[in-house]
């Protein structure tokens, strides 16, 4: 039988036999009407009710009840209502006539429509069960995310200490992204380097499943990708595969009328072998595994295969991501911490929310309340968005109320008004105090026995009626919006649900738990009988809401508090040192909430300990805890009252500084020490004396950081980049300081222009008697002779010495040059803490308008201070005004109007008047540096004009280093003037790749350095620039090839020309196809070992394929221990191994590293062999037997640290293993 396609007047697809006419509407079978009564019945519905809540007419439902025929939308719309199938009050094959027979053949799946109405479904019902309130739950403001990495250290050698094997690489957030940032740069673009998943991870109503939502969002409209949005906890015990197989699919093909098949559950997978999916997977720890590493090793293991060909986001509570110290335990990906909304964010928030909920006078006074004095509590807790959107809710209902001080309290507040916003729902509960305190007690049972069971958040139907213990109040906790369905059973079909936001399922069991010994109750001469769950994440923030009730007598909250402080002392024989440190980090998350505790500066002290460390008195040292620990501590005093800890570090920071007045103490330590504790102090508490003061000190000083810190990977050059807040004191000491500084640059100028005069006078003095720089050429050759480079550093000492007479002569003193020098700290965090500041644009102002009237202007000074100028609030029209009368003024310089002309372009990066005066100024400009800035500046405003090749060209060719210039610097300054103008060709030759796009004749030009010049540096920055353009041209490839190979002496010239390649690998991934042709005939190990180890970064898989082919070529006959070392290292982490049609290839590969472990004692070869090998084939038993064999001898550093960093991978998948470490450990 013949199908066509119909498009209804719904903008739904149906397929029905060609010839027949479409039915007009859907009728309700006789048992589907009963079925809609007797739901009704149960959520107390009449049929005026059921018409409100489905949004259609009273007629309407009369009318579909009497077994009329209706729309397939008004049939929807009721099943939504009352929380049933559609397929349940409607015969299936009415729904979908005659599709059952509809194979692949005959119809093609418009695989972008199934997933966007699945997922628009979703959402709609997401919002349906989340709006808590008629009014503003909505709005567009999105926590930020940090970027989480660990610094990558030097790799080990073999001598790295033994204390250093157990140290982790220090987490950092290496980039902050806003919103839209993270959408346009991370979503749309697509990932980069190796890892291609994204975890959002974050504390408990961060907003992660709002942001996943805006990302599905924003792929479904903007990336034209498909998104399948998968909430975990709705698994319960599936597999990911087959719940998307069994579940997911059915739930979705249905939307466009279509009975799943065998043959649409096969072309759904094709599609995601072709790599245009996306996994958005909510909620790792709700997957209702025994342990959070099980359920991310469940992740882990799931994607392979063709699931393994989508792009993962997922989204995880931050303890369960934290599981494991290594937290690798999900390779290939990118992870992104929920960050805090800042004060700014706050205020955001809450005017567009009460803009939504037409209060706008009500937004403004909850923001101006939060800035009151002693509201510091508030204005910590309401950085969580849900924290926030509660307050909104709370204070719209009721702005005459205390706020909230602890997060028990937030939601006593929220539950109380709560019904207060639907009283025509639940009427009886608005009458009846008892009433709520009854479904509060079953709601809490409920909640309680969820998080006790292996079904935690998800809770089916059954279990939900039967722990509340009657049906009575599970229909009325379902009506009121406590509990909402959420899905079905995929075995059963039962009717699943779930609590308002899981936080309210944490804060019902909180209610119902009256012993605090139902968390800790240890039995010392029998630890199996009692109880510690204090110490299991899932309790935490149960805990937390527990100890946070007003209705606990404080003496039950002391207790619970010192039983758990005291926890390591009383069991010391079965906590071992990992528990040590727990019981103080879950006693400061509780004096959050109960920060009455009598002990609680105890536990900060011991907290700020562990932060920093302490000093041995026995020893005379100062004693560090390891870094996980000491992360976690800091962490923890990130959440605890000011006071407490601002005072416990300023006590170690006292003791600090008494060691660093005793010279037998390693000075470097303790002053390190010191910046640490301060810093710490200065982000928790800027505002505090000691910050202030001390800072003050600093500015006034004009005091480096470098005489303190050596921390090259972390440099800071001033303390000013730690100012975060605009205290009145600093802004004053700071302008203070800027006038100070500015007086300092205008008087060095005058005094460097009176060093040049005086020098010009004495050289010409020289010249006239004829021993101009003899005298100290003919003693520097009798000292050196031929060592060059001595030769150059005894030029350079008389250079400052010269430089230092100058200055005595003059009267430059060192303080002038210091103060001087720190201009642009100060100007850029005035600039970042005072942006609103009226008085400081000002300041600004009156500096560039005295600097322009200076006959001694500095261009990059004025273009400097222009920058920070922009980024004020204030209005700039008094300020473009002098500038247009300045270059209105045919008087002066052209170099200052150039220098005008560029900082106009600061302002308004489109004035004609400004470009065109730069473009005719190029001709008349001969300083090459401030011709290369105006070409600079052209370039990037997409100017062409001839005049800019010319001035290249100029600046490319018509420099001659001759005789006369050779001979007048006397040898010495040939090699700085060789560089100064190798960096100017350099610069040309930039800029000149950036119009070759576009202009034949820039390519020209650009194709003769290459090929014609006499330098090789400008040979080789031309060749780079080729390769950018031009991906395919071997001969620029090849020449950069020999010229890494040449410089095998030059570690830091490989190094730098290792990341080129990776840079233009990135930008240009066409380039994997001729580097693999270089490889496939090079017989050179140098130049083989750098091109298989840049292919390495490639995550296109088309290319992949092409990599592991030729790798597998070469390796078979490979005998240089370098090249098996680089092929082993990345072919595990190709992922097209594992893609369908690749499976002779993946056999290949297991087999040449089966044999590659099997003939190899080298220890660096054996790691990475196994480390491809286990993530190809995770059960792979030559891979266990290494790992085994290795824990056998004793080992190199490098070995031993591979062994800590990949055994917990492995062995979260290998039971063999885990025995085998717990037979040793027993």
């Amino acid at each position: 039988m013949k199908l066509v396609k119909v498009v209804t007047v719904n903008d739904e697809v149906e397929y029905l036999p060609m010839n027949k006419q479409r039915r007009r509407g859907f009728s309700v079978k006789p048992e589907g009407r009963i079925l809609i009564e007797q739901k009704m019945r149960d959520k107390g519905y009449n049929r005026d009710k059921l018409a409100e809540v489905a949004e259609i007419s009273i007629d309407t439902i009369n009318s579909l009840l009497r077994g009329d025929n209706k729309e397939r939308k008004t049939i929807e719309a009721v099943a939504r209502a009352l929380d049933i199938q559609l397929t349940d009050i409607v015969d299936a094959s009415e729904l979908y006539p005659q599709v059952e027979n509809i194979t692949k053949d005959d119809i093609n799946i418009n695989w972008v429509q199934v997933c966007h109405k699945m997922l628009e479904e979703q959402q709609e019902q997401q919002r349906i069960r989340r709006k808590a309130s008629a009014m503003g739950y909505e709005v567009n403001v999105h926590v930020p995310l940090g970027l989480v990495e660990r610094k990558q250290q030097q790799r080990r050698n073999e001598n790295v200490e033994r204390k250093e094997i157990y140290q982790l690489e220090p987490e950092v957030i290496t980039k902050t992204y806003q919103h839209q940032d993270f959408l346009q740069e991370v979503i749309n673009k697509g990932y980069q380097g190796k890892n291609k998943h994204i975890a959002i991870v974050g504390e408990p109503g961060a907003g992660k499943t709002t942001l996943l939502n805006a990302i599905a969002s924003d792929i479904k409209d903007k990336n034209h990708k498909l998104p399948i949005f998968i909430s975990l906890g709705s698994l319960q015990g599936m597999t990911l595969a087959d719940y998307i197989l069994k579940k997911w699919l059915p739930d979705a093909i249905r939307l466009i009328n279509i009975v799943p098949t065998s043959e649409i559950e096969a072309q759904l997978q094709t599609e995601f072998y072709q790599g245009n999916f996306y996994l958005l997977l909510d909620g790792v720890d709700e997957m209702g595994e025994s342990s959070s590493i099980q359920a991310l090793n469940k992740i882990y293991q799931e994607l392979t295969n063709w699931l393994g060909q989508a792009r993962v986001i997922l989204t995880c509570r931050l303890n369960v991501w934290d599981a494991t110290v290594t937290n690798n335990i999900l390779p290939g990906f990118n992870t992104f911490k929920t960050q805090e909304f800042n004060p700014e964010q706050v205020n955001t928030f809450i005017a567009e929310w009460f803009q939504v909920a037409n209060n706008i006078n009500g937004g403004e006074k909850l923001i101006a309340q939060l800035q009151e004095e002693g509201k510091e509590r508030i204005r910590e807790l309401v950085t969580n968005p849900l924290r926030l959107c509660l307050l909104c809710q709370i204070f719209d209902q009721n702005d005459q109320g205390e706020l909230p001080e602890t997060k028990a309290q937030f939601y006593e507040i929220f539950t109380r008004y709560f019904y207060e916003w639907k009283p025509e729902l639940v009427p009886d509960l608005i009458k009846s105090y008892e009433l709520k305190q009854e479904l509060h007690e079953a709601l809490g049972k409920l909640a309680l026995a969820g998080i006790n069971s292996d079904l935690r958040f998800r809770l089916k139907r059954s279990f939900a009626v039967k722990t509340m213990g009657d049906e009575k109040l599970f229909n009325l906790a379902c009506e009121v919006g406590w509990l909402n369905q959420v899905d079905r059973d995929a075995v059963n079909d039962e009717d699943v649900y779930a609590f308002f936001h899981p936080n309210f399922q944490e804060y019902f069991a909180a209610l119902v738990i009256d012993d605090w010994r139902y968390f800790l109750n240890h039995v010392s001469d029998n630890p199996d009988e009692g109880i510690y769950r204090v110490f299991e994440p899932k309790w935490k923030e149960v805990m937390l809401m527990w100890i946070g009730r007003n209705d606990i007598q404080t003496e039950d909250k002391e207790f619970f508090m010192n039983t758990l402080i005291d926890f390591t002392d009383n069991c010391n024989s079965m906590c071992g040192y990992f528990y040590y440190e727990i019981p103080d980090f879950l006693g400061g998350l509780l004096i959050v909430e109960f920060p009455d505790f009598s002990r609680s500066y105890e536990i900060v002290e011991n907290i700020v300990e562990y932060s920093f460390g302490y000093f041995d008195n026995p020893t005379q040292e100062w004693i560090y805890f390891p870094y996980f620990i000491a992360k976690k501590a800091k962490d923890v005093l990130k959440l605890i009252h000011k006071s407490h800890v601002s005072n416990a570090i300023i006590i170690r920071i006292k003791i600090v500084l008494e060691l660093i007045k005793n010279e037998y103490f390693d000075q470097q330590k303790s002053t390190e020490l010191f910046f640490d504790m301060f810093w710490t102090l200065n982000k928790f508490d800027p505002n505090h004396y000691y910050v202030i003061n001390r800072l003050i000190f600093w500015i006034e000083e004009g005091k480096s950081w470098n005489n303190y810190h050596n921390d090259h990977d972390n440099p800071k050059t001033f303390p000013y980049d730690e100012i975060t807040i605009s205290n009145p004191y600093i802004v004053d000491k700071l302008s203070e300081m800027l006038i100070q500084s500015y007086n300092c640059i205008v008087d060095k100028r005058n005094k460097e222009k009176m060093k040049k005069e005086i020098e010009k006078i004495e050289k010409e003095q020289l010249k006239k008697e004829n021993t101009y720089g003899k005298i100290i050429i003919r003693q520097d050759y009798e000292d050196y002779g031929n060592d060059y480079y001595k030769l150059g550093e005894a030029h350079l000492e008389y250079l400052r010495e010269e430089d230092e007479r100058l200055n005595n002569l003059v009267g430059l003193n060192e303080n002038t040059i210091k103060i001087a020098s720190i201009f642009y700290n100060i100007a850029t965090t005035l600039t970042r803490i005072s942006y609103k500041d009226e008085n400081i644009f000002n300041l600004f102002v009156s500096i560039i308008k005295q600097e322009c009237n200076d006959p001694n202007f500095d261009h990059d000074f004025c273009l400097n201070l222009f920058v920070n100028i922009g980024n004020f609030e204030s209005n700039k029209e008094e300020l473009l005004n002098f500038i247009n009368e300045k270059l209105m003024n045919n008087l002066i310089e052209n170099h200052l109007r150039c220098c005008l002309t560029e900082c106009l372009l600061k302002l308004e990066p489109q004035n004609n008047l400004a470009i065109n005066i730069l473009i005719e100024s190029l001709a008349n400009i001969k300083d090459d540096k401030n011709r290369l800035q105006i070409v600079s500046i052209l370039i990037d405003l997409n100017i062409n004009s001839q005049e800019i090749l010319n001035t290249l060209v100029q600046l490319l060719y018509d420099k001659k280093i001759t005789n006369s210039a050779k001979s007048s610097y006397q040898n010495f300054d040939n090699s700085i003037f060789n560089l100064l103008y190798k960096d100017t060709c350099e610069k040309a030759i930039s800029y000149l790749t950036k119009i070759a796009y576009y202009s034949d004749d820039a390519r020209i030009v650009l194709d003769d350095i290459f090929q014609n010049s006499k330098y090789v540096i400008l040979q080789e920055n031309a060749a780079w620039q080729i390769l950018e353009i031009e991906p395919y041209n071997h001969i620029a490839l090849n020449f950069l090839l020999e010229r890494y190979k040449d410089k095998s002496d030059d570690n830091s010239y490989q190094y730098f020309s290792r990341e080129k390649f990776i840079d233009c690998l990135d930008k240009h991934p066409e380039l994997t196809k001729n580097l693999l042709n270089v490889l496939s005939n090079c017989q050179d190990v140098t130049i083989s070992t750098l091109i298989i180890d840049i292919l390495g970064i490639i995550n296109d898989e088309k290319y992949q394929l092409e990599i592991i082919k030729v790798l597998l070529a070469i390796i078979k006959y490979a005998y240089d221990e370098n090249i098996i070392y680089e092929i082993a290292l990345i072919i595990g982490g190709l992922n097209a191994i594992n893609t369908a049609g690749n499976e002779q290839y993946k056999l290949e590969v297991v087999q040449i590293l089966n044999q590659i472990l099997n003939n190899t004692l080298n220890e660096d070869i054996i790691c990475v062999a196994a480390t491809s090998l286990s993530i190809i084939d995770t059960q792979n038993i030559n891979v266990i037997n290494i790992l085994l064999s290795l824990l056998n001898k004793k080992t190199s550093g490098r070995t031993d640290y591979w062994l800590r960093q990949r055994m917990p991978i492995i062995a979260s998948q290998n039971i063999n293993i885990i025995n085998e470490l717990m037979y040793r450990l027993n």
